[in-house]
C-alpha cells in the first residue's frame, strides 16, 4: 500500500487529479438542474482512489502527450466508473457507498437512472474532445462490457459459480 500511496502524494499526480476534478465537476453547467449539480457534487466528494485517471496521468506523461487530453481523457474514465457505481449501487439496493448514503438512498429509481445515464453521456463527450477514433472505438467497447456483465449478473444471479466463470466476468 505504501507504494500505491507514494504514486498519489507526487506532486504531479496530485496537479492532475485537481486539474481531472474541476474538469469533471465543470461537466455539469448552471443551467442545468441544481439537483444535477448536487448529485455530481455529492458523489465526487465520496472521492475514490483515482486509479484510473492516475494510471492515464502515469502513462499520458509518459509518452508525452498534452496536458489537456490527459486531464480530458482522465476525467472522461473517471466519469465512466462513477456512472457505473451509480448504476450498480440502484441494481444492488446499495444505500450506502464508502460511508456515503448512495443517491438511490434519497432519489427515485428514475431519477438515479437518468443521473448515471448523464454521466455516461459526460463521459463520452469528454471522451470525445480526444478527437480519436480508437479512443471512441475503447470507450464504446468498455461500456458494452461493463452492461453485458451487469445482465449477465442480473439473470444468472448473483452467484459465482466457479472461477473460470468470475475471471470471464471481471
Amino acid at each position: 500500500m505504501s507504494s500505491i500511496h507514494s504514486v498519489y502524494t507526487r506532486p504531479l499526480i496530485q496537479e492532475y487529479l485537481l486539474l481531472i476534478e474541476e474538469r469533471m465537476r465543470a461537466q455539469v453547467s448552471p443551467e442545468h438542474l441544481p439537483d444535477l449539480r448536487q448529485a455530481l457534487d455529492h458523489l465526487l466528494a465520496a472521492g475514490g482512489k483515482r486509479i484510473r485517471p492516475t494510471l492515464i496521468v502515469l502513462l499520458g506523461t509518459m509518452l508525452g502527450a498534452p496536458q489537456e487530453k490527459i486531464v480530458t481523457l482522465g476525467a472522461a474514465v473517471e466519469m465512466l466508473h462513477t456512472a457505473t457505481l451509480v448504476h450498480d449501487d440502484l441494481i444492488d439496493g446499495a444505500l450506502l457507498r464508502r460511508g456515503m448514503p448512495t443517491l438511490n438512498a434519497h432519489w427515485s429509481p428514475a431519477a438515479t437512472v437518468l443521473t448515471g445515464d448523464y454521466l455516461f453521456a459526460c463521459a463520452a463527450h469528454l471522451a470525445a474532445e480526444i478527437d480519436s477514433l480508437e479512443i471512441m472505438r475503447a470507450f464504446a467497447e468498455t461500456l458494452a462490457v461493463i452492461v453485458n456483465g451487469e445482465l449477465t449478473q442480473l439473470f444468472e444471479g448473483r452467484g459465482v459459480r466457479d472461477r473460470e466463470h468470475y475471471y470471464r466476468r471481471i
